[in-house]
């Protein structure tokens, strides 16, 4: 008994898992456990045992075809992320401003994301019609200007 000291009431709260990580409330995962020290097993665990692609392949399409809605849902969230970084609820965000309306023609529903191609950034929501429109005339300026005057041109109306 004449060893024992107390711990310092700094210490006494600072818990470390047996590899001497901090075991604060942001590093546990839902079992009170290391969350550091369970990635390190993860990690050592597929190097020793790496996935079979096959196999993973048929497991996504047998969830994908238990859970379409999901699966749908999944691969939407995806591909909005990856194509244009943009989350679900800014992409309804868009379609509630615009009413579901092309943002050029305000008449067909739109289901295109319009985005600049040399600036990587998202414009609007444009109905199919309105968007070939403007890849037809390589988002050049003086084109559309000219296909303006033209039409005025040969108006009959």
């Amino acid at each position: 008994m004449a060893n024992y000291r107390p711990m310092s009431p700094e210490r006494k709260h600072r818990r470390l898992c047996k590899y001497g990580y901090l075991l604060a409330a942001e590093n546990r995962g839902s079992e009170g456990k290391c969350k550091t020290c369970a990635c390190r097993r993860a990690s050592k665990y597929r190097e020793k045992n790496p996935p079979d692609p096959e196999i993973n392949r048929i497991r996504v399409k047998a969830w994908s075809q238990k859970n379409p809605e999901k699966y749908k849902l999944r691969m939407r969230k995806y591909s909005l992320k990856n194509k244009y970084g943009l989350t679900i609820e800014q992409y309804q965000q868009m379609w509630d401003e615009q009413e579901g309306l092309c943002a050029i023609c305000c008449i067909r529903p739109c289901s295109v994301i319009d985005h600049s191609h040399s600036m990587k950034e998202v414009r609007s929501l444009l109905c199919p019609q309105c968007n070939v429109g403007i890849g037809m005339f390589d988002e050049v300026l003086e084109r559309f200007d000219a296909a303006k005057q033209y039409l005025i041109k040969h108006n009959h109306a």
